[in-house]
């Protein structure tokens, strides 16, 4: 792999950054993009989010940083820009690097850390990851089996939010913590993640009547509500 290589979307004044950690690895965690100081210095996860995830978050699932392997989706930060990576950028970048750093790394499990990440499954063919449901819980992955994948590889993924989400929201690093400890008790043999065999049926009512439709054979008790702001300014979610 030589940094000197560019996907169809960099613009060539950045710099790129490849993975970095030993190869072979039995873990490869994944992140969104350089940062400013990423960029800088050429080596990913060494900036503030950096610091959080090799000094905080990497202890609680018993991992240290000279032991995994670390890479980002998108492998430059395109003209200095902290904006999330555009599906375009992705699967340009993505399909230059990720493919060579898996087979590199031969890891067992692979852990995409935010939505930019958790979306190469959906992009390679396979059922999105809703990382706000999903995010701790191990999932099995067909990639080899996909034409096209841009993560073409069999095996274990772990979603999880973003490291540099806790800075942001320091409510955030509750389940940021609780998912890497949770992670270590996975891959000691120690956690598995629960089976929901009770049928769910997930839908979204938009309107009084079709609520009044979906609820009127069902006998309901008890409605739960969301009291959130949601995007269109109203206060309330059923």
């Amino acid at each position: 792999l030589s940094p000197m290589s560019r996907c169809s979307v960099c613009d060539h004044s950045c710099k790129v950054v490849l993975g970095d950690g030993p190869q072979p690895s039995p873990i490869l965690f994944i992140g969104e993009k350089p940062g400013y100081e990423e960029a800088s210095k050429g080596r990913p996860f060494i900036g503030a989010t950096g610091n959080e995830f090799n000094h905080h978050y990497l202890g609680l699932a018993g991992l240290s940083r000279d032991e995994i392997r670390i890479t980002n989706t998108v492998h430059c930060r395109l003209g200095h820009s902290n904006d999330k990576p555009t599906e375009v950028q992705v699967k340009a970048c993505a399909g230059q690097w990720i493919g060579l750093e898996v087979e590199r790394c031969e890891p067992s499990v692979i852990v995409l850390m935010g939505a930019t990440a958790c979306s190469l499954v959906g992009l390679s063919g396979g059922d999105p990851i809703d990382l706000d449901k999903e995010h701790g819980i191990p999932r099995w992955f067909n990639g080899l089996e996909m034409e096209g994948a841009l993560l073409p590889w069999d095996g274990w993924v772990v979603p999880m939010f973003h490291p540099a989400s806790g800075l942001h929201d320091t409510a955030q690093m509750t389940p940021i913590m609780e998912d890497f400890e949770r992670l270590g008790k996975w891959l000691r043999g120690n956690w598995r993640a629960p089976v929901d065999d009770v049928p769910r049926d997930y839908r979204l009512v938009e309107t009084v009547e079709e609520l009044e439709r979906d609820m009127a054979d069902e006998g309901y008790r008890w409605l739960p509500v969301d009291t959130e702001d949601d995007s269109y300014g109203g206060p309330w979610s059923l």
